[in-house]
């Protein structure tokens, strides 16, 4: 620090030419890896804007006031290549089959990190046979393609188990016998921290930024989907001496992510090992944002395709454990199927999670000051709630029971009998109003009003009955409709 300034390095200056306003916010990673981003005021003294401006600088230090300054973690930001402007509409066709070009032994991998789940797929494209996408199904026999997003390190920052190997009741003992750090949530970290303010807490290991644990967790799913693929596709190990240092990498993201989040997964791609930290490397890594990766599901399953329209609005609603993403289209062609984006994808962090949060904070208040408001209790409510009472809510008549404790644990004035906390279906339904006031107000505010509107429901929070069953009540007039597995 110089007097009242800070010392800043390796921080990016946005700026967003729209139709009639001019923006400009600086962009950084904190000391734990984490995007920061603030508005500043550009001060223009005239004269033409040509094609020397740039739309990102990249200046190696400056001085900033304090009041608009923050600590820059030090060290060199992977490569970036320009992105196109996000609020450009864009036509989106549908195809299953690969475009022309080269695309003999070709591996392509796609990682789909989630907040409490995540998945893998492959596929190998050859020039002489139709393409195959594969799930990478040895995460665990019960969950086929899906692994839980979490971690356990010990207490020198050593990762112990990670994905499915935190279910093993083995490592579940060693943890708690040996004090391991449990991490999940961390994706939650990779938004900005201003909209991280009621999100659940990320416990932290040792010596380990967020962009390690996301590292450590892209080297599990690599291990895994490397495996897959010897089994289920060479088991002499030929193929994969020819793919291995070109396999391309497709990574999942929320909308609204831009170049701190693209930093920080290319980075942590980098430090596992999927590729190397030069141009080369960076070309095999591609971003798809929930919005073009949902739409594709949706349509690759017909869902509601059949009748539909031209200039349908077709509103799409991922809705997982950390985030709801909302991405509207408008259908241009229905044979073959081609869409448009009619409006700016939304990302609200109302997921699931945050369900839980709220849960958690309603009954650390409703037992603060009694025997049962101590930590121990509490979280075993959490975790009845979450794995359990959450999922199964259907109706706000509906009284729930979430067990903590043993059967001579009893407080009538508090609701407590049995072991168990009685809560009224009311209170619960209101634990849910954030994320069905997010999902309402968006489609009202993005559907055409004169044309057909479809809402599809997918992701894992949209199981939940009441959630589903409350939008559709909400949107009268509206086809609200979803898979029966609701699982995008």
């Amino acid at each position: 620090m110089l007097g009242k300034y800070y010392y800043v390095s390796n921080f990016y200056i946005a700026v967003s030419f729209g139709a009639t306003e001019f923006k400009c916010s600086i962009e950084w990673k904190d000391e734990m890896g984490v995007p920061q981003r603030r508005a500043i005021t550009p001060i223009w003294n005239g004269g033409p804007i040509d094609s020397s401006w740039s739309s990102r600088s990249r200046p190696e230090g400056r001085l900033l006031p304090q009041q608009d300054s923050y600590s820059i973690r030090n060290g060199k930001e992977p490569f970036h290549k320009a992105e196109t402007n996000p609020k450009q509409v864009r036509h989106i066709p549908i195809s299953t089959t690969p475009p022309d070009g080269d695309f003999d032994n070709k591996l392509i991998v796609s990682f789909d990190l989630g907040t409490t789940f995540s998945a893998a797929s492959w596929v190998l494209l050859r020039d002489s046979q139709d393409p195959h996408i594969w799930d990478v199904s040895e995460f665990r026999e019960d969950l086929p393609a899906k692994v839980p997003t979490v971690l356990y390190y010990d207490r020198a920052g050593k990762l112990r188990a990670v994905g499915s190997e935190t279910l093993d009741k083995r490592n579940i003992a060693d943890a708690l016998e040996q004090g391991w750090t449990r991490v999940e949530w961390f994706k939650l970290l990779l938004h900005l921290a201003h909209e991280l303010n009621n999100a659940p807490k990320t416990e932290m290991p040792r010596n380990k930024k967020p962009i390690d644990i996301v590292a450590d967790f892209f080297r599990y799913m690599a291990r895994l989907t490397s495996k897959h693929f010897h089994e289920t596709m060479d088991t002499e190990g030929n193929i994969w001496k020819e793919v291995k240092d070109r396999v391309i990498y497709i990574l999942s993201h929320p909308n609204g992510w831009n170049t701190f989040q693209y930093s920080v997964l290319r980075e942590a791609a980098i430090l596992a090992e999927l590729v190397p930290n030069f141009d080369e490397g960076n070309n095999r890594i591609i971003f798809v944002s929930e919005a073009e990766a949902g739409l594709h599901w949706c349509v690759q399953r017909r869902l509601a395709i059949r009748n539909l329209k031209v200039d349908s609005n077709y509103i799409v609603i991922d809705a997982g454990a950390g985030a709801i993403n909302i991405s509207s289209f408008r259908a241009v062609n229905t044979a073959p199927p081609k869409f448009e984006e009619s409006s700016i994808p939304e990302c609200h962090l109302q997921g699931s999670a945050f369900v839980t949060q709220a849960f958690r904070d309603f009954v650390q208040d409703k037992l603060k000051g009694s025997s049962f408001g101590n930590p121990d209790a509490v979280e075993q409510m959490v975790r009845d709630f979450d794995h359990e009472v959450k999922h199964g809510f259907r109706d706000r008549q509906q009284d729930t029971f979430v067990m903590f404790g043993k059967s001579q644990d009893n407080d009538p004035g508090l609701g407590i009998e049995g072991g168990q906390l009685h809560v009224p279906g009311e209170e619960i339904a209101k634990l849910f109003e954030p994320a069905c006031n997010t999902i309402v107000n968006s489609v009202k505010a993005n559907a055409a009003p004169t044309s057909q509107k479809v809402v599809v429901l997918v992701g894992g929070f949209t199981g939940n009955q009441y959630l589903f069953k409350e939008v559709q009540r909400r949107l009268p007039g509206i086809l609200v409709t979803g898979p029966t597995d609701a699982t995008s």
